[in-house]
């Protein structure tokens, strides 16, 4: 009676083994799962990469709406305001060479 029945450790090697074969399941089902996951992220990324050429070409697109702007705006800029800024700098100048006359008649009385 000091030994433990065949049986018994039958029953025991063969829970292990069951449990072995449940673990080794779940990593199976994990493995798969991940598959499918890292499946459906490279999807994600194709899209992700997609949508980033598309707004890297509407961006370009505004870069260049945005220097013809400047472009425009620098042509005004020479074509228009600095002839007024240069009639405004002379008359300026005569209407402080009159008031400077002026003046000076003014103290002369």
């Amino acid at each position: 009676m000091n030994e433990i029945p065949s049986v018994y450790w039958m029953i025991v090697i063969g829970a292990i083994a069951l449990m072995i074969c449940f673990v080794l399941f779940y990593i199976a089902m994990v493995l798969l799962e991940s598959k499918k996951a890292i499946e459906e992220s490279r999807k994600i990324m194709e899209e992700a990469a997609r949508t980033i050429r598309q707004v890297d070409l509407i961006v370009n697109d505004v870069q260049a709406s945005i220097s013809s702007v400047r472009e425009a705006i620098g042509e005004i800029n020479q074509s228009i305001l600095v002839p007024v800024r240069k009639l405004g700098y002379g008359v300026s100048a005569v209407t402080g060479f009159l008031a400077g006359l002026l003046g000076r008649e003014k103290e002369e009385e």
